[in-house]
């Protein structure tokens, strides 16, 4: 995409700044995330205008710019800036390698923030211990591929985020070669059970290549009474008995690895 810097205020008040503000905001918003920070500062005073206020940055995402970020640090630097913008009031915050200074700062400025997707983060339990409280109006939230929370971290988010409707929890698949004994070492209950204790109104769950069992997910199924939408993908500990069938019959959308019985109805 190719930009041309305005030269004079005569071109910028004979044009940009004759359009409503909302209609500016909609220009601006179909621009890529990196080149709306790089660029659209530089194009005259009514774009770098709508870009600095809050209207911009209702939705952050920054999952694709981040994805080839090789340090925390620099998205950190991003989402500090953009929720600056917003004025705290950003909706959706989406990134990926997000770090601690970066949760910290978007939590504690997050009374509007309903859904946050912090795929491959290294924030740690005890960040998210500390800032899970600034989080209440959470409705979606997806912690896939961040190798530093466990179960005590979703437990905190759980405790503070009652109105959690979506949950994504993905992880990496295990290493191949691995032995029989070794998957059995691996069982963990701990995730599924905080997750039927805590998160009680999901509605969708994707939780692939998880360590539990049937016991965790019957948990989750019998507690999460509005639960719609299962993805237990790669859940290598979960074999299908007659009850668990039958509860996962009646899901809206089911996926798991036994086979050619997944369900996918609407």
């Amino acid at each position: 995409m190719s930009w041309r810097v305005c030269e004079n205020d005569e071109y910028e008040q004979g044009e940009w700044e004759k359009l409503p503000e909302e209609l500016l905001v909609m220009v601006v918003e179909k621009i890529p995330v990196d080149e709306m920070m790089r660029v659209v500062p530089l194009v005259c005073k009514a774009w770098w205008a709508v870009l600095s206020g809050p209207h911009c940055w209702k939705n952050i995402d920054l999952l694709d710019w981040s994805v080839t970020k090789k340090r925390s640090k620099q998205v950190d630097v991003a989402v500090k800036k953009l929720v600056r913008y917003s004025k705290s009031s950003f909706q959706m915050l989406s990134t990926f390698r997000l770090g601690s200074a970066g949760f910290a700062f978007a939590a504690n400025r997050a009374k509007c923030l309903k859904i946050l997707i912090m795929r491959g983060s290294n924030v740690t339990d005890q960040m998210v211990i500390r800032h899970a409280v600034s989080l209440s109006n959470l409705t979606h939230l997806d912690v896939s591929f961040c190798l530093n929370i466990s179960s005590k971290g979703l437990e905190a988010f759980g405790k503070h985020c009652k109105s959690l409707i979506q949950l994504k929890r993905d992880m990496a698949p295990p290493s191949l070669g691995m032995s029989i004994q070794e998957e059995a070492s691996m069982v963990d209950e701990s995730e599924a059970m905080v997750i039927a204790n805590t998160m009680s109104k999901l509605e969708h769950l994707e939780i692939t290549y998880g360590r539990f069992t049937n016991r965790g997910i019957n948990s989750v199924l019998d507690k999460c009474k509005a639960l719609s939408h299962l993805d237990i993908y790669g859940c290598w500990g979960v074999w299908p008995d007659e009850a668990l069938e039958k509860k996962c019959e009646e899901l809206a959308f089911f996926l798991s690895s036994w086979g050619d019985d997944d369900i996918e109805s609407q």
